[in-house]
């Protein structure tokens, strides 16, 4: 039976995973490298990580807004201390391989890794079909420290908290989730709209007046809550939320989700 990692667990013992190492020589999206064996239990004992999951490579949703957050916030992720940035999928190394390419990412910045076959993702139970699920775990020394993951269809889920991460064009609004653990600060990314009780709190946060921002045609957050369970569609993101601390942020206002990074504690 498939058992999640949840907060306080240790990562677990022999997770490998299948990529190939970035290479000047081969950087040319249409050259292959070799694929090699990745020890991620070995490589994560003694560093702090974020690892987080996505159903494809090349697919919409993570190549439009899931990847390309964390590729133009690195190095505030990387600031808060974390010393390795991965993405895995159900694709093999080849196909991971390109998409790194593809994204201008090189050396070691993020590490593309094949989860092949689901194996570890289905061992947890975090898949979606015979891909890999869209999820999001933070390892600090072999310790799990966040763990996240997000069911259901379209779900673009990149969480990571406080002390860890950040994304940007993120923005996008927080969705409906099955939330694992929750830390001192985190940061989700979703596609699907906000449940009643997280609109109110959006709504809470950014004020009342702005509920024509948040939910098309609302006048006030009785009206937005009625609009949006009739018509989801109705929803206008992107926000973004900083939930543990009470914050948000409605549209594309990078400065301010960047201003929002930079005051979390290290």
């Amino acid at each position: 039976m498939a058992s999640s990692l949840k907060v306080g667990d240790n990562f677990p013992e022999g997770v490998e995973f299948s990529y190939i190492p970035y290479s000047k020589e081969k950087e040319d999206i249409k050259t292959c490298g070799t694929p090699t064996t990745y020890d991620a239990s070995k490589e994560f004992a003694d560093k702090k990580v974020v690892l987080f999951s996505v159903p494809g490579a090349f697919t919409p949703g993570c190549s439009v807004r899931h990847l390309p957050g964390y590729i133009k916030n690195l190095s505030a992720i990387k600031g808060k201390g974390v010393d390795i940035v991965a993405v895995i999928s159900y694709n093999d190394a080849f196909v991971l391989s390109a998409w790194s390419k593809a994204n201008g990412v090189k050396g070691d910045d993020i590490l593309f890794l094949s989860d092949g076959g689901a194996g570890f993702s289905s061992k947890h139970g975090w898949t979606r079909g015979e891909r890999t699920g869209r999820y999001a775990l933070i390892i600090d020394h072999g310790k799990v420290v966040y763990a996240e993951n997000e069911p259901g269809s379209d779900v673009t889920q990149a969480s990571a908290q406080a002390s860890e991460t950040a994304t940007e064009d993120q923005a996008l609004n927080h969705s409906h989730q099955n939330r694992i653990q929750r830390s001192e600060f985190e940061l989700n990314i979703t596609e699907e709209p906000p449940t009643s009780d997280q609109l109110r709190s959006i709504l809470e946060y950014v004020g009342g007046s702005r509920a024509k921002d948040v939910v098309e045609g609302a006048r006030n957050e009785a009206d937005a809550i009625k609009i949006l369970a009739q018509d989801p569609s109705k929803f206008r993101a992107p926000v973004t939320v900083d939930w543990s601390n009470g914050r948000a942020v409605i549209g594309e206002g990078e400065s301010e989700i960047i201003k929002m990074i930079n005051q979390l504690p290290r």
